[in-house]
């Protein structure tokens, strides 16, 4: 699990990085199962032998990949309770109001097509380790050759083993992976597992050209369409590493601290002192999707939330005749 973490961490961090480690790992993986755990066992069920250690620890990747990615559990986590919330809004709202804490339309639009947008991003990332494994997968040959020598025995085929000329060579195929197959010699056994290991390997060679050139493509197509500069990129990227760190640390910080008061006042039979914490309101507004648009300044979502809250507090406290100090930040 540490080290399904490490993937996606280089993953994360930095393209060739994170494409790179992930890709040896993975092949590393493969290559054990390979030699250390896959036997074909050269009977009836090679097909679905082959089958199954070619796709199910793809599909497990991407399953991993998808439950280790934090944003999936930010987008699904309190889903159905809003979704609630917002039918009982929609209900309520008879004039159309967009004052605070009634539904509006064009919101739910936004947040429906940026839930959209983040899941294909969560499925995109997700399925780069399983490409990595079918393809490293195809290159090794092994599972190929014994998928391949199973395929006329399969359930689909098992009536049509014979060919044309009455002989069961066809039926014989399953055994070619274990050698010694009758009437067949050792050098046409030899060929025909060679033929089908190099065509497993082109198929894996067209899968990795596959795969880098689509990752290729969505990285320039989405830097052709962004609206934000370079280096402005790599300030929000900056800046969303250091606040991340940052609220982990305090996060620890805070527990600790309500912890500490509350087992001292246990013991002790004295009054809590004060201790300030967000309200929900306030985690559900940190917490939700967020998407990056340059002309609010906004970097976060917890940005957005603190000089939100700041600036409506200002409006509540003064006359609004004085220039708002969140304004004068960023202009």
């Amino acid at each position: 699990m540490e080290t399904f973490k490490t993937i996606l961490h280089f993953t994360k961090k930095g393209a060739h990085l994170g494409f790179g480690a992930s890709a040896l790992l993975t092949a590393a993986g493969q290559y054990f199962f390979s030699n250390d755990v896959f036997t074909c066992p050269c009977d009836k069920y090679n097909f679905w032998y082959g089958l199954v250690f070619l796709l199910v620890p793809a599909l497990a990747l991407m399953l991993l990949g998808i439950i280790m990615n934090k944003r999936t559990w930010r987008l699904l986590t309190g889903r159905i309770p809003n979704l609630c919330c917002d039918r009982h809004r929609r209900r309520g709202s008879s004039d159309g109001a967009t004052k605070k804490g009634h539904f509006s339309q064009e919101t739910g639009t936004f947040c429906k097509s940026s839930t959209v947008v983040v899941l294909v991003e969560i499925t995109f990332n997700a399925l780069l380790l399983p490409y990595i494994w079918i393809a490293a997968a195809l290159l090794t040959g092994t599972f190929s050759e014994c998928l391949v020598t199973g395929f006329y025995r399969s359930i689909w085929y098992q009536n049509q083993c014979y060919d044309t000329n009455g002989s069961q060579e066809t039926c014989n195929l399953h055994l070619y992976p274990c050698g010694n197959v009758p009437g067949v010699t050792e050098d046409a056994r030899k060929q025909y597992l060679h033929s089908v290991k190099a065509l497993s390997q082109i198929t894996g060679w067209l899968i990795i050209a596959f795969i880098i050139s689509l990752y290729i493509l969505v990285i320039c197509v989405f830097r052709l369409r962004s609206r934000i500069s370079y280096l402005q990129l790599k300030f929000r990227a900056a800046y969303t590493d250091e606040e991340r760190s940052l609220f982990r640390t305090r996060i620890t910080q805070h527990a600790k601290q309500l912890a500490e008061r509350n087992v001292d006042s246990f013991f002790s039979q004295t009054q809590p002192e004060d201790i300030i914490t967000p309200t929900n309101h306030a985690w559900e507004e940190v917490s939700s999707l967020f998407k990056f648009i340059p002309e609010d300044h906004y970097y976060s979502a917890l940005h957005q939330y603190v000089e939100k809250e700041n600036f409506q507090k200002w409006e509540t406290d003064n006359t609004g005749s004085e220039e708002s100090p969140i304004l004068k930040q960023k202009v």
